[in-house]
């Protein structure tokens, strides 16, 4: 299985592989609802592929002793290939990302971490696979109850869903799930996901939701909300370009609230 990483840090393909296999012996709910490798009745291909980034700006935290004043974003993905594909459908790929926050003066503890962070996001990503086809032939209304799973990898794959089936259905579900308890990382993707499905009643709770985040991720929460547009929309964007704290927030909807008039129609 090749991968690809950052040149700081190298982790072996004895750590996929071992993932692998545990996740194909298991019979837990990490693939409950999915199709198990063995279902599979051609010979494929996986390949994973990861990367770090480091993050430009944060803001510290404090956890226990340590002030977490640096941050990465991995991001995981793996590719599932027929060895003799017949379609494009045929192709099967799944992503997921983690935003790790951890202080310069613990980074001797920073590998190990990384690493149970990186084999964490590429179980999540064998989940994602083995679901993607069942999710895409559910009926909306489990797909519906899988947005309420304890299980997250199961969450986050129906979430995939909704976004790749258009499920309009899914709008109110996927807003309660952004005033939750749930991770960021997810609250943040379902935030794409109601942008994309464009439904305006989801303005309002994502704009409350990007109150409660940092600068950089407010501004891409104002992206989102432009991109669903309409008064609400930019009533928010004013409202923030003349009163957030931060300036590069400011000028951020300002530029989205300049764009988004140029589009309205004259009458």
């Amino acid at each position: 299985m090749p991968f690809a990483g950052a040149p700081t840090f190298s982790a072996g393909e004895s750590l996929f592989v071992d993932r692998l296999r545990t996740t194909g012996s298991e019979t837990g709910t990490k693939v409950a609802i999915g199709r198990s490798i063995h279902r599979y009745a051609r010979p494929l291909g996986l390949n994973v592929n990861w990367s770090l980034r480091p993050a430009a700006r944060i803001r510290p935290v404090t956890e226990g002793d340590h002030m977490l004043d640096h941050a990465i974003e991995l991001t995981v993905q793996s590719t599932l290939t027929p060895l003799f594909p017949h379609a494009p459908g045929d192709v099967h790929t799944a992503v997921a990302g983690r935003w790790i926050q951890y202080a310069q003066a613990d980074v001797k503890s920073f590998d190990e971490r990384l690493l149970a962070e990186l084999g964490d996001a590429f179980l999540e990503t064998l989940t994602l696979l083995w679901m993607d086809a069942e999710l895409q032939e559910m009926a909306p209304l489990q797909v519906l109850r899988l947005l309420s799973s304890e299980n997250a990898h199961q969450k986050r794959a129906a979430v995939e869903a909704v976004k790749k089936r258009r499920l309009l259905v899914a709008v109110p579900a996927l807003i309660r799930m952004l005033d939750s308890d749930e991770s960021l990382s997810l609250r943040m993707t379902v935030a794409g996901v109601l942008a994309q499905l464009g439904d305006p009643a989801a303005v309002e709770p994502l704009a409350e939701f990007a109150l409660l985040v940092t600068p950089e991720q407010t501004v891409y929460l104002c992206s989102e909300i432009a991109r669903i547009g309409g008064d609400d929309a930019r009533r928010f964007l004013y409202w923030i370009s003349t009163s957030h704290r931060h300036p590069d927030v400011r000028k951020a909807a300002s530029n989205l609230l300049r764009s988004m008039l140029k589009e309205l129609p004259l009458h």
